[in-house]
């Protein structure tokens, strides 16, 4: 049930702000608005390029995109990948190592 509401909180919609061209654009901008909706979001600088993380998923050691690090940017990839299966278990488990510190 927890999981359940924290993904329907994660699934809010995020308008990214200066979202006119129609054409299918690869986003590089960064919104320090993203991680009040995506709490489990890093981005970082590697060699040059601009990631984005999932730091749940690296914790539990995920063999997804956002685990490696990808350059999509997009609203749809970020509500895409609250979805997979590794993320769900990931958010499980970020919850048990919340709860049992408190």
């Amino acid at each position: 049930m927890i999981l359940i509401i924290l993904c329907q909180i994660q699934i809010r919609i995020f308008q990214f702000k200066n979202h006119t061209n129609t054409k299918k654009k690869q986003r590089t901008d960064w919104n320090e608005a993203l991680i009040k909706s995506y709490p489990w979001l890093e981005r970082e600088i590697v060699d040059g390029k601009a990631l984005l993380f999932c730091r749940w998923c690296i914790a539990i050691k995920a063999e997804n995109s956002f685990a490696k690090g990808t350059d999509s940017f997009r609203k749809y990839s970020l509500d895409r990948h609250i979805k997979i299966k590794e993320h769900e278990l990931a958010v499980w488990k970020n919850l048990m190592i919340i709860g049992h510190r408190h």
